[in-house]
């Protein structure tokens, strides 16, 4: 376990565009956030840059749009644009930490031992000279700096990836129940991700339930999508009510031969033609109630921009080709 040390005392100063405003610490951040996005465009631009690209559309259209410069819609817009920049660059990270795609920054023991730190950090806020927890503390003091409490939603984010961290150790894939992977996913996808956007959004949670089903939508789109890529990693996210349903079987995940046997087998393409079914109905219950959400129509341009249109044909894709 590393030393711990004093953690900076100083909010953010909140960047708005001149660099000779910015302070050391925001310019910091954002060295380590372009080093993230390098890395992340590195090795999968199709699958990233999509994401970023929109993170820099919206920075666009904030700064350069008269429609939003009295628009209270719109108010700091930009610093709360560059706290989910912030969040996303620093789970981004963590998550490759957690599954390894990530090298294992100097002094933890395990991915898991580093993520745990993380966790123990958001409450304690005990920090040691980690790069990783710089982002964390820096998201942590501009949500602050909003009049914004993003602990309890950064919480849930990093306890799904000590899960994953955890099982990822195991020298064979956990097969766990549909009722443990959905357990863990909720915390993810919902009461974090969503959680976090709908506060930084200035949105209640009066829609909350009815978002979450696009989540829901979202998050199989993604299994789909990564189910050869995580199982090579030892990380399985097939109930074990499916295996057994379907006479699904687990592959060599040492083989990228095997797993690839395994995903064109007729038991596994059953299985990602149910999923995406399913995802293509979850995605259908959202869609009739999108116009009755309780959230503002920018919201919902929003959520459309950033999940609606990219989960929609996802899905549809894998539907097409299981």
């Amino acid at each position: 376990m590393k030393k711990l040390i004093r953690r900076h005392s100083t909010p953010p100063v909140l960047s708005e565009g001149n660099a000779s405003h910015e302070s050391p610490r925001t310019r910091k951040a954002q060295r380590l956030l372009r080093q993230v996005h390098a890395d992340l465009l590195n090795r999968d631009p199709e699958k990233y840059g999509d994401w970023l690209s929109k993170l820099k559309a919206g920075r666009a259209f904030v700064r350069h749009n008269p429609f939003v410069w009295n628009n209270p819609y719109f108010e700091r817009a930009l610093e709360r644009l560059a706290l989910i920049d912030v969040i996303y660059g620093f789970g981004r990270k963590a998550d490759d930490i957690s599954d390894k795609d990530a090298p294992l920054p100097a002094g933890w023991a395990s991915p898991a031992d580093c993520i745990e730190h993380l966790v123990t950090f958001v409450r304690d806020r005990n920090a040691t000279n980690d790069d990783l927890e710089f982002l964390l503390d820096y998201a942590l003091d501009m949500g602050d700096a909003l009049g914004m409490d993003i602990r309890e939603g950064i919480s849930h984010i990093l306890r799904s990836l000590l899960f994953d961290a955890r099982r990822g150790a195991n020298p064979s894939p956990v097969i766990l129940t549909r009722a443990e992977l959905e357990e863990n996913y909720f915390l993810l996808d919902e009461e974090g991700t969503i959680g976090l956007c709908l506060m930084i959004l200035g949105e209640s949670r009066a829609s909350f339930a009815d978002i979450s089903l696009l989540g829901m939508a979202t998050r199989i789109q993604y299994t789909l999508r990564d189910l050869r890529e995580d199982m090579c990693k030892g990380l399985c996210n097939v109930p074990s009510e499916d295996f057994k349903a379907l006479g699904m079987y687990v592959p060599d995940v040492a083989s990228k031969t095997e797993i690839q046997h395994w995903f064109d087998s007729t038991p596994t393409r059953a299985w990602r033609s149910k999923e995406a079914a399913r995802g293509l109905s979850l995605y259908a219950q959202y869609e009739a109630r999108r116009e009755q959400l309780q959230v503002h129509h920018l919201t919902q341009a929003i959520l459309e921009f950033l999940y609606e249109r990219s989960t929609k044909r996802g899905l549809q894709e894998a539907l097409r080709v299981a």
